[in-house]
């Protein structure tokens, strides 16, 4: 979500690996100047399309992140590496930036993968939206069933006061479940009403054919 080019005139707006060499797919989240690109990047979205309302940007899947000290030192105190603290520090910035131009249109981003957890500060600008996408979860059992799928409720409640708009991403029939006809759907049957008590703002299933 960089301009084009921007590899080449400011490689170090991006995420440095562990070999010490800069990764093209992946931004350093602690960069001042990669805040500057990408919240420049969400501005001209809007100018040039008056009639969006939202624009989203996400690492690339997996369990990115960055090892430049800056990003090391910023990860908190989160179990398996973590980047939320990172992640939604970043976005928090772009937000922040874009609604200098445009506070009434919306900054979106995924909690996904590695940035599932919220971050330790509890509060996004009102500019943004969050997809939760937590593909690690259990999807045998409804929220309540079983102990991973109390981290799942707890996150979300979490997310729901953190994000002014919180969103789900869900998959069917589960990551751990791919290619067996098992469906969520009775798992959602009893999972909606706690969403809506929640206040979550929209819904979207990711299915597979099984």
């Amino acid at each position: 979500f960089m301009p084009k080019g921007s590899f080449d005139a400011h490689p170090e707006a991006y995420a440095l690996k562990e070999d010490g060499t800069r990764d093209d797919q992946m931004i350093c989240m602690s960069s001042p100047v990669a805040v500057k690109l990408v919240a420049e990047t969400c501005k001209d979205y809007f100018r040039n399309n008056i009639w969006l309302w939202s624009v989203g940007f996400s690492p690339p899947d997996g369990y990115p992140g960055c090892h430049c000290k800056d990003c090391l030192a910023r990860l908190g105190d989160k179990q398996r590496n973590l980047i939320s603290n990172l992640w939604f520090g970043f976005m928090r910035a772009v937000a922040q930036e874009s609604r200098k131009e445009f506070p009434d249109r919306f900054i979106v981003s995924m909690a996904y993968a590695n940035r599932a957890e919220p971050p330790d500060f509890k509060h996004l600008p009102s500019n943004t939206m969050l997809e939760f996408a937590d593909i690690d979860t259990c999807t045998i059992h409804p929220m309540g069933g079983c102990p991973r799928k109390e981290v799942y409720e707890r996150c979300l409640k979490e997310w729901t006061h953190a994000s002014p708009i919180v969103f789900l991403r869900e998959y069917d029939p589960g990551k751990h479940l791919d290619g067996m006809p098992f469906p969520v759907l009775n798992n959602l049957m009893q999972d909606f009403p706690k969403f809506k008590e929640m206040g979550i703002f929209g819904f979207y299933t990711e299915g597979h054919n099984a």
